[in-house]
């Protein structure tokens, strides 16, 4: 939980793993080294100054790599977190998990989140929610499943949840898969390129048909990528099952964990002290929330609309106005939704006509 600048290192370094690579003569899947991090967390803010040659940081792990860019061994996070703001201000890769992926390293992220803001000034450089810069893969996948990106992004090339994705024109057979995620942060394009996407900001090899399936999204725009190299396009592209943000009356409220957890049925999120957050967060106190419910007018026996339970401060949704023969609706009592300090009804005014 400290606060760190840094401003020399020799070649690699970050919060848990500074780097970690692969190198085997095996040929065969079991033959594969399986690199594995889980329930790890980074709470430390970090700075980075110092000049380095093609650099990239990650919170919790700088980078991955196989050795010649052959598909030795792959790295997986499980119920994996960053809760540290990173402010890179060098030309820097930067991720809130992963820095990077070399060739041939597949990268599975299951149940992760980044809760740090994340400021990259480095023209042209990648940033991304979970990894900076993925490099290309053997015919395999790079996974991100039940993932979440809840901190505030600004850079030149940004992504909710990866900055930068590379392909090889020999392995038309690589998938990249985001399912049942959330990406929640401000994403704030600054710079040269403004490059932007809710879940990839940019696909950067030129003529290659990218395979990616986008399923089961809960986002703040419906630009899932922000840039396709020249040339290249998105072959099978899976599109399904996604949400707005803005669309969702859990997240617009703060606290309805059921509607995410509803949501492509992941059940994977519980209530944190400022949101829902991933069950495989740690546990916070229990937030400050308040309960409030919405109820008919007293002439329709003041039957219950909605009930939803608020964090105190934030604004809930009023459910839809029902309609009453001979009646007309003239508004909510109190009127005004905010500033909320405690438990109280909204009580539906009815007007009977003629």
């Amino acid at each position: 939980r400290a606060t760190v600048t840094i401003s020399s290192y020799t070649t690699y370094i970050a919060g848990l793993v500074a780097s970690a690579s692969c190198n085997s003569t095996g040929t065969t899947t079991a033959d594969l080294a399986h690199v594995v991090l889980e329930d790890c967390a980074n709470y430390s803010s970090l700075t980075l100054t110092v000049n380095k040659t093609n650099p990239t940081f990650g919170p919790l792990v700088n980078s991955f790599s196989n050795s010649n860019g052959r598909n030795y061994g792959d790295i997986t996070f499980v119920r994996c977190a960053n809760y540290g703001d990173v402010t890179i201000n060098t030309s820097t890769q930067l991720g809130g998990i992963l820095g990077s992926t070399g060739n041939g390293s597949p990268v599975h992220m299951y149940d992760c989140v980044n809760y740090g803001n994340l400021n990259c000034t480095s023209a042209n450089k990648p940033a991304g929610g979970l990894v900076g810069s993925l490099g290309y893969i053997l015919n395999t996948e790079d996974v991100f499943f039940g993932c979440a990106n809840c901190g505030n992004i600004t850079g030149d090339v940004i992504g909710g949840f990866v900055g930068q994705a590379s392909a090889n024109a020999s392995y038309k057979s690589s998938f990249w898969r985001f399912v049942s995620c959330l990406q929640k942060g401000v994403l704030t394009a600054s710079g040269g390129d403004r490059i932007v996407g809710e879940m990839v900001a940019k696909f950067s090899t030129a003529s290659f048909p990218y395979q990616v399936e986008f399923a089961g999204l809960l986002t703040q725009s419906e630009d899932l990528y922000g840039f396709l190299a020249t040339g290249a396009s998105l072959k099978d592209l899976i599109i399904e099952g996604n949400m707005l943000a803005s669309g969702s009356e859990g997240l617009v409220d703060g606290t309805d964990v059921a509607t995410l957890n509803a949501f492509r049925e992941c059940d994977l999120w519980k209530q944190g002290s400022t949101g829902p957050i991933l069950k495989c967060m740690p546990d916070e106190p229990d937030p400050d929330t308040i309960t409030v419910r919405f109820v008919d007018a007293e002439e329709f026996e003041s039957a219950v609309l909605k009930t939803c339970v608020i964090l105190r401060g934030w604004t809930p949704v009023a459910p839809a106005i029902p309609e009453h023969e001979g009646a007309t609706f003239v508004g909510w009592n109190p009127e005004s939704f905010t500033e909320l300090q405690e438990i109280i009804e909204r009580v539906e005014q009815k007007e009977r006509m003629g």
